[in-house]
């Protein structure tokens, strides 16, 4: 298979899975009622957790709140 092809390939496969991670993380916010895999999960808990503790402009000491809080509300979705 030729370099051009082989990259186009790749490309296409990445698109896809891309698309369908989108697609299952719209499905778990939606409440479809599909169980998160805990990767996944782990991961919208620290993207929510982030963006407490950017809202708290970063301070120092309320790194376990925002954790906590992100849990708990990726848990109630």
């Amino acid at each position: 298979m030729s370099t051009t092809k082989q990259r186009r390939k790749t490309a296409t496969v990445t698109r896809n899975a891309a698309s369908r991670s989108r697609e299952r993380n719209v499905s778990a916010a939606s409440g479809s009622g599909r169980a998160l895999g805990e990767e996944e999960r782990r991961r919208m808990i620290a993207e929510a957790a982030y963006y407490r503790a950017m809202r708290r402009g970063f301070a120092a000491g309320g790194e376990m709140d925002d954790w906590l809080a992100a849990e708990r509300e990726i848990n109630q979705r």
